[in-house]
């Protein structure tokens, strides 16, 4: 028979444990720019003792700033990260790269910049027209019950049901004509499919010689979909009845409608943006990494109030609800600095490593990991991941995150090695140069890239050529 007992005993051993201050330094260099300054204002809002040094500091607008000479705070810094760091803005400025993407936005994109939204254009047009108060109030109906893609949710019958205005069906019909009229053409429709058709008709009217080939092109969209996204010329000529160099003008036709006409209606305060955690320019010594300064709030403690704190009368619990908020003041303000220590160091590993990605771009990336950036800094693997974790890289080249640059090896003949990245890319461009009427097969991809040394798989050159969001052989293949 067992006997069950139950005792006391003390044990002596080793284990790992993280200071409060380390694992908020964790927590802090875990987060993105945008999350970093939310919780900076959060703690401003709650703990008095702390305080900007530049009240003017606004994340959302760049300013040219000198140099800051950053005191030294002391803090557990792992061996291999230096506590200094430099914040001085990089030779990219921001007004000249938005400038430049400015410039180069498709001309559909332009309203982003206006504000203007679909519905106020529509009713703009509208006030335009030469149709009745009546025939107006009806259009605007239609207009309020359009989507974000300037589609109908609901059937037409629906549509004139629920509306508080009764009029005849004949005047519905010239409603629905009329806000088919309007600009972008396409909307109004009930499905995309209806909206490329009245893309069709538009082009049809403004070019009469090529009606019939907009008729076949609707013919197609309506019955045969299934067909033209196999990209099968023959089996569509076989079903309209027609030529197939003919089959093939009207699928180029179908290629330049627009399935988004309402794109450029964009709600812009849903659109997010980027602001880079790392700058990157080419000095005389070569490629640097520097700390984007719109992304580094200028904390500090006020001395002065904690003095006055400290001279007061206060009560007991007064005097240490004080200190403990003395405490978090500093533990966050030297947690800041051991997270823009790290991340300046890990930036600058991966631009010494990846320094031929800046000079001749993604096709130039080397194999990296997490574990090899480790290793230089001689830091745990889990803290360059954190550091990298949503964070972005402004180069020449464009604007990248951080995790961009570490890519798996992929052996080559001679016995080096190629990133990952450089084979989806070079897979991509050797796509985009086939000849469309003898596309590659994922085979031939595999055979081009083992003469230039590449080592894949046909497997493998599918995943990656999926991964591209690239069609594959059968449905790639177009006459030109």
């Amino acid at each position: 028979m067992t006997v069950l007992t139950s005792s006391l005993r003390q044990t002596q051993g080793q284990r790992l444990t993280l200071t409060p201050s380390l694992r908020q330094a964790l927590a802090l260099l875990q987060l993105s720019s945008t999350e970093l300054l939310l919780h900076v204002d959060s703690e401003l809002a709650l703990n008095p003792l702390l305080e900007l040094e530049d009240e003017a500091f606004d994340p959302g607008v760049v300013q040219e700033q000198p140099n800051i000479e950053v005191e030294a705070m002391p803090f557990d810094v792992p061996v291999g990260i230096q506590a200094d760091f430099g914040r001085s803005p990089s030779a990219l400025s921001w007004s000249e790269t938005i400038g430049q993407i400015e410039s180069e936005l498709p001309g559909e994109y332009d309203g982003l910049a206006n504000h203007l939204s679909l519905t106020d254009s529509l009713l703009q047009q509208l006030g335009c027209l030469s149709v009745s108060e009546d025939q107006k109030q009806l259009v605007a109906w239609l207009i309020g019950n359009l989507n974000d893609d300037g589609l109908f949710d609901d059937t037409f019958e629906n549509l004139i049901a629920e509306c508080p205005i009764h009029a005849d069906l004949s005047l519905w019909q010239l409603a629905l004509e009329t806000i088919q009229s309007l600009e972008p053409c396409g909307i109004g429709a009930f499905s995309r499919t209806q909206s490329l058709v009245l893309q069709l008709h538009r082009h049809a009217q403004l070019n009469p010689d090529e009606d019939g080939l907009a008729q076949l092109a609707s013919t197609i969209l309506e019955s045969y979909p299934d067909v033209l996204a196999r990209h099968d010329f023959k089996a569509l000529a076989r079903c309209c009845a027609s030529k197939e160099e003919t089959v093939q003008k009207a699928c180029s036709l179908i290629g330049t409608l627009n399935p988004r006409p309402t794109a450029a209606f964009a709600v812009t305060a849903h659109c997010g943006y980027i602001i880079p955690d790392i700058l990157v320019s080419k000095t005389a010594a070569g490629w640097q990494a520097e700390i984007n300064p719109q992304t580094v709030p200028p904390l500090r403690f006020n001395q002065t109030y904690f003095d006055m704190l400290a001279q007061a009368k206060l009560s007991v619990d007064g005097e240490n609800e004080w200190r403990q908020k003395a405490t978090q003041a500093r533990t966050l303000i030297h947690s800041l600095e051991h997270r823009f220590s790290t991340l300046i160091s890990v930036a600058q590993t991966i631009v010494r490593l990846q320094s031929s990605f800046f000079e001749h771009g993604p096709s130039a990336l080397v194999p990296m990991t997490l574990r090899g950036v480790a290793d230089q800094l001689q830091i745990a693997e889990s803290t360059v991941s954190r550091a990298t974790a949503d964070k972005y890289l402004q180069c020449p080249q464009g604007t990248f995150e951080l995790k961009y640059f570490f890519t798996s090896s992929l052996a080559g003949q001679d016995g080096s090695s190629v990133s990952s990245m450089a084979a989806r890319r070079r897979i991509k461009e050797l796509i985009a140069n086939e000849n469309p009427n003898k596309p590659l097969s994922d085979a031939a991809l595999a055979e081009l890239l083992q003469k230039e040394g590449i080592e894949l798989a046909r497997r493998t050159v599918a995943k990656y050529r999926e991964m591209e969001n690239i069609a594959p052989k059968s449905l790639r293949k177009r006459s030109v």
